[in-house]
């Protein structure tokens, strides 16, 4: 378990390290994409993990509380906007890659983006072959190339 020192950057890390898991569980469908608040996602998983609040040294301080109520009313107010994305939104027709690829092998690929279902998202490889492969993978797992 880390110690925080409850930092402006720790704080920063934090939220946004909450709303990639929140994105993540939409996209696994843990959570449905239809939650507007962030107490919504209590019905459906323990929220109050997001972010990593149950990694650190626990502590009935009112800094450890105040630290993780603004993490919840960030994501909070994230949700309520309908999940605005850091990223500019991806178009039909241009060229991505993985966002956080597992090998080398991965970050030298690249994919078209062939149907965007807000989420998810259909990509077709980029290659030589006749018929290349298509593949649907949640919106955070690309990027623009």
């Amino acid at each position: 378990m880390k110690n925080l020192t409850f930092t402006e950057a720790e704080l920063q890390e934090a939220i946004q390290r909450a709303k990639e898991e929140i994105s993540e569980d939409i996209a696994k469908g843990v959570v449905p994409s239809t939650v507007k608040s962030f107490s919504e996602l209590h019905d459906y998983v323990d929220a109050n993990e997001y972010g990593g609040a149950f990694e650190v040294e626990w502590d009935d301080s009112d800094k450890f509380c105040t630290f993780w109520n603004k993490v919840q009313d960030a994501c909070d107010q994230w949700l309520k906007a309908e999940r605005p994305s850091n990223q500019p939104r991806l178009k039909v027709g241009e060229t991505v890659k993985y966002a956080k690829p597992v090998d080398a092998s991965e970050a030298e690929c690249s994919f078209i983006l062939i149907e965007h279902n807000g989420d998810r998202c259909l990509i077709r490889l980029i290659c030589e072959m006749p018929i290349p492969p298509v593949e649907c993978v949640p919106i955070f797992e690309i990027k623009k190339a």
